[in-house]
C-alpha cells in the first residue's frame, strides 16, 4: 500500500480543527475550527479559512485534524456510540440525538432519539457522583 501524500489528506471544503499551538497575530489558534481552501505546494501548507474571523492562514498538516460529522444514519435508537473525551473536539453531533456524559471521565455516549417519542433536539444525560445527592443521571436539555 502506497503512503498517503500530504496533499491528499484533505479536500477543499473539509472542516478541520486546529489541534496544536499556532500563534497568529498574537492569538493562539489551537481549538479553533476552519475550512480547507487549498493545498499550497510551494510552501507545503494548507490554506484554511478560520471560522471565527474568516481570515485565511497557512497551516502545516500536523496542526490540523479533519472534523468527523456524525449523521443520524450512523446511530441506533438502542445501542450507544462511545466518543472518548480525547476525540470530542473533532466531532460534530447532529440534531435528534441523546447524549450521556460521564462526569468523571468526560466520555460521551450518543444514540438517535426514538421517533415515536417526542424529545428535544439534543438531551444531555450526565452521570452525577453518588455524593452529589442524586446518585443517578441528570438530564440537561440543550
Amino acid at each position: 500500500m502506497a503512503p498517503v501524500l500530504e496533499e491528499d489528506l484533505f479536500e477543499k471544503g473539509d472542516d478541520v480543527i486546529i489541534i496544536d499551538t499556532v500563534n497568529h497575530g498574537g492569538v493562539d489558534l489551537k481549538g479553533q475550527r476552519a475550512r480547507v481552501a487549498l493545498w499550497d505546494p510551494a510552501h507545503k501548507v494548507w490554506a484554511v479559512k478560520l471560522g471565527s474571523t474568516g481570515e485565511v492562514v497557512g497551516l502545516k498538516t500536523e496542526k490540523l485534524q479533519k472534523i468527523r460529522h456524525i449523521t443520524l444514519d450512523e446511530l441506533d435508537t438502542e445501542k450507544w456510540m462511545t466518543i472518548p473525551k480525547s476525540e470530542q473536539a473533532g466531532v460534530d453531533f447532529p440534531k435528534g440525538i441523546e447524549v450521556q456524559m460521564d462526569m468523571e471521565s468526560g466520555e460521551k455516549r450518543i444514540r438517535k432519539v426514538k421517533t415515536d417519542a417526542p424529545a428535544p433536539s439534543v438531551t444531555t444525560l450526565a452521570t452525577v457522583p453518588q455524593n452529589a445527592g442524586s446518585g443517578g443521571l441528570a438530564t440537561v436539555p440543550q
